[in-house]
């Protein structure tokens, strides 16, 4: 598993949110198995190369998979994620972050952070590599938006 970053209440025992850094996260054999992550992966392994070519690097952070639990909503949990992620790649000295947004509210707030985005990839479009299927066709939101920050002409200083 790559380096993840979770938002856990030890009082009440309760995990509220997790962000997964993909970088090879799920080749571990005692990762648990779970069909849909396995869709997803698969659809990062599609998309991650053509995102590589688009940046000018393969030194790139990753970031993916941001859960965070429905009823904790606005507590600005994401907004964490977001800084833990920015503060963990650069930390690495990564040259890029990328993270794919599926709702417009997440892409939003990335882009009140600096990230941008690099394109939206039609999920409805997307056939599985190893099944053929199209896991995506009924997703609610029919695109993901790849969001990014490019921190090679960013002052090394800066924060966020």
């Amino acid at each position: 598993m790559g380096p993840s970053i979770g938002a856990f209440d030890e009082s009440s025992n309760k995990m509220y949110g997790v962000s997964l850094n993909t970088n090879s996260s799920y080749s571990h054999a005692d990762f648990p198995h779970f069909p849909k992550l396995d869709n997803i992966s698969r659809f990062e392994d599609w998309s991650e190369p053509t995102i590589v070519k688009e940046l000018g690097t393969k030194n790139i952070l990753f970031t993916d998979l941001v859960v965070v639990c429905y009823d904790q909503l606005h507590l600005g949990i994401g907004k964490e994620f977001l800084i833990r992620c920015h503060q963990l790649a650069r930390k690495r000295d990564f040259d890029t972050i990328v993270g794919m947004s599926i709702t417009d509210n997440s892409a939003r707030i990335a882009s009140k952070y600096g990230w941008k985005c690099l394109k939206k990839i039609d999920l409805r479009s997307y056939r599985d590599s190893y099944t053929g299927e199209a896991v995506f066709a009924k997703a609610t939101m029919p695109f993901v938006s790849v969001m990014y920050k490019d921190f090679r002409n960013i002052n090394p200083k800066s924060k966020l």
